[in-house]
């Protein structure tokens, strides 16, 4: 062993050394560590209200409605809420292919119609969502983009028989696809909702409501 490195100074400088670098390595560690896990977390939630239904009885007979001219009987409301839980942002080029698509499977029934769709509320008007009804039974979902907690809703009315549970869509760097978390948010809305409307003075009005303040 060299004489030098008996020296109790340098010895003490190589261990303050090793010491330095053993930190650095680990900060390191923990930032790609964390690093790692900053990722995009799509969800949302479906909520289906029928608002109207003549074939159920309790009318009079002479009420009827139409819609462009032609007879329906019932009028129906899908809300979709949909939000990024993650802080990887969300941008509209990380959508495959650029839209999120909402699906009524309606197409064995002739009298179906989307009769309206409203974008009802956004975090922020830059995330600039738009709409479009295609092929009869599809609304088609357009955004710029979502950061961290932004968020959007859709109302969408229709005269159909069946609901839509799911959206379908595909971002990029999120293998396990979008995230439906509906069930659980009516879950949580059946356990808490009276505590929160009691708690919070009228701050929540709807299980919508509730989700945007869970996630």
């Amino acid at each position: 062993m060299p004489a030098w490195l008996l020296d109790p100074t340098i010895s003490a400088i190589i261990t303050i050394v090793s010491l330095v670098i053993g930190v650095i390595s680990a900060i390191i560690t923990v930032i790609f560590f964390f690093k790692s896990r900053v990722v995009a977390v799509p969800k949302y939630i479906i909520e289906n209200n029928k608002l109207i239904n003549l074939e159920t009885g309790g009318f009079p007979e002479d009420i009827s409605m139409s819609y462009k001219d032609m007879q329906i009987s019932r009028l129906n409301k899908t809300t979709l809420l949909f939000s990024n839980a993650g802080r990887k942002t969300i941008d509209k080029s990380d959508l495959c292919p650029d839209y999120l698509e909402l699906v009524f499977d309606e197409n064995e029934n002739p009298i179906f119609h989307i009769i309206r769709v409203d974008v009802e509320d956004t975090s922020r008007e830059v995330i600039g969502v738009k709409t479009e009804i295609h092929d009869r039974t599809h609304v088609r979902i357009y955004f710029n983009y979502l950061d961290f907690r932004d968020y959007f809703s859709i109302i969408v009315f229709h005269t159909g028989l069946s609901i839509p549970n799911q959206i379908i869509g595909n971002v990029k760097g999120v293998p396990k696809g979008l995230i439906n978390v509906t069930a659980e948010a009516e879950e949580r809305n059946g356990i808490i909702t009276n505590v929160l409307l009691g708690l919070s003075g009228g701050i929540f009005s709807s299980i919508k409501d509730i989700l945007k303040a869970l996630i």
